[in-house]
């Protein structure tokens, strides 16, 4: 904990020092026990069976070797109650979990206790695939090894999510169950997001020459953005390794409501800052983006005094080593380049929040990293957001502040890394090279 605080209040995030800015594919996998049943997955007329096949083969990949904690653990343990533990979730973000999605057209994906996100999830996208892998812990069953868009595990899914984001238990929903039959062919169009399978596991040597012998069962219970924070959110955008991640994560404007994007623009133009920081925070938090409750008095502050575009200060810790709320301010230059840079920085300082809930009682590990050289570690997956987010945020439109948000990513953190602390990263920093390069229109320094 003293590790935290004291390296902690050595850097103010994003602060002025640097220079001012010059600066999806739907889806869903889930194992069950079944064994010995037949792919059958349909996404066109012919050849369902095979097709099938490659998605249990990517999915697979996709989470092999270890994971880290669930996204949003916290919140999602607090609303499925203690029946039912996420602590054993294993999350795998970017990277391999991301090439994966994008083989199979998905955002996400929950295999057995491995959850696979093509980018960070949010927390309606976290909670839905955490609902599947208890619906696979009771026993979920396909007929025909395939499910229908909206069947009951869909719709129990996406109730348990609502509930998780609402801030309400969802203990009594996932004891019931899905309820109701077994489901038929279930999948989404591309541009709608879900596709649900069920089908064989090839076992411990999948993705080998060759293959191996069908071994545990495996169901594909997949998900899609649910208006990715995303990524990611975790609905989620960009995360695919290669051109693909490019293309799609920069393709669309802002989440922000029409409403609130007009009331944050009109508060910062007529320089009511607080005003214009409230309406952004309760956007979000009304799209299950952000969780007020894991901000200090429920709020974002303006601070004049802040040297830079935001800061958030460590929190105390409960005698079960249990994180605060924490207090978040954002100063004068959060405002400098409108809503955009506004809600870019509120979401980086949300996401040292996330850092600092999930750290729980080592709060000088951040889980999946391991130790030393925290702040850049931090900073790095901050900056990733960033860039990984950028048409959440409307980032894709302002090629220059993409330019500075990867130099700060790389230039001010990334180079500070060992091999050791870099290798947990080094999928997720390549995804956002590439998609910075691409938004920049520039050829950008990179030293994996």
């Amino acid at each position: 904990m003293q590790d935290r605080q004291s390296r902690s209040s050595q850097v103010q995030k994003r602060q002025a020092n640097r220079d001012a800015p010059a600066r999806p594919a739907p889806g869903k996998v889930s194992r069950t026990g079944r064994m010995g049943t037949s792919p059958g997955v349909q996404r066109q007329a012919n050849d369902a069976g095979s097709h099938a096949a490659q998605v249990h083969e990517a999915a697979a990949a996709g989470v092999q070797g270890g994971g880290s904690r669930m996204p949003h653990a916290e919140t999602i343990q607090r609303a499925f109650g203690m029946a039912h533990d996420v602590s054993s979730i294993q999350a795998h973000v970017g990277g391999a979990a991301a090439e994966a999605s994008d083989a199979i057209g998905a955002s996400a994906y929950a295999t057995g206790n491995d959850v696979a996100f093509k980018s960070a999830p949010d927390l309606h996208t976290a909670a839905h695939e955490a609902a599947h892998v208890v619906q696979q812990s009771q026993g979920v069953q396909l007929k025909g090894g395939v499910g229908e868009v909206g069947d009951a595990y869909e719709r129990h899914a996406d109730a348990v999510a609502d509930r998780v984001v609402a801030g309400e238990s969802a203990a009594d929903l996932l004891a019931a169950g899905p309820g109701g039959g077994a489901a038929g062919v279930q999948r989404k169009s591309a541009d709608q997001g879900v596709l649900a399978v069920q089908g064989d596991w090839l076992g411990a040597g999948i993705g080998a020459a060759g293959g191996a012998a069908a071994g545990a069962g495996i169901g594909a219970l997949v998900g899609g953005p649910v208006g990715a924070l995303v990524g990611a959110g975790v609905g989620a955008v960009a995360g695919a390794v290669g051109g693909h991640l490019a293309e799609e994560a920069v393709s669309s404007s802002s989440v922000l409501s029409a409403e609130a994007t007009t009331e944050v623009e009109t508060a910062i133009r007529e320089g009511r800052k607080q005003d214009a920081v409230n309406a952004l925070v309760a956007d979000l938090a009304a799209q299950g983006r952000i969780d007020t409750g894991l901000l200090a008095g429920g709020v974002i502050t303006y601070d004049a005094s802040v040297a830079g575009e935001g800061v958030a200060n460590p929190p105390g810790y409960d005698a079960s080593g249990k994180a605060l709320p924490t207090d978040v301010r954002v100063g004068d230059d959060a405002f400098a380049n409108g809503v955009v840079l506004l809600h870019t920085s509120v979401m980086h300082e949300y996401w040292h929040v996330l850092q600092f809930q999930d750290a729980a009682t080592s709060p000088s590990v951040v889980p999946g990293q391991g130790g030393g050289a925290l702040i850049d570690q931090q900073e790095v997956e901050a900056y990733a957001w960033e860039i990984e987010h950028a048409e959440d945020t409307g980032l894709s439109e302002k090629p220059a502040m993409m330019k500075d948000a990867w130099r700060r990513l790389h230039n001010n953190y990334w180079v500070n890394l060992s091999a050791a602390d870099k290798a947990p990263l080094l999928a997720r920093v390549t995804n956002c090279h590439q998609i910075a390069e691409r938004v920049s229109g520039e050829t950008l320094t990179f030293t994996p």
